[in-house]
């Protein structure tokens, strides 16, 4: 569960880097 929560908060990073 705990990477599922590290995928989520790449993913706004990545949104954000854009």
């Amino acid at each position: 569960m705990g990477n599922f929560c590290f995928l989520i908060i790449a993913s706004l990073l990545l949104c954000q880097a854009r």
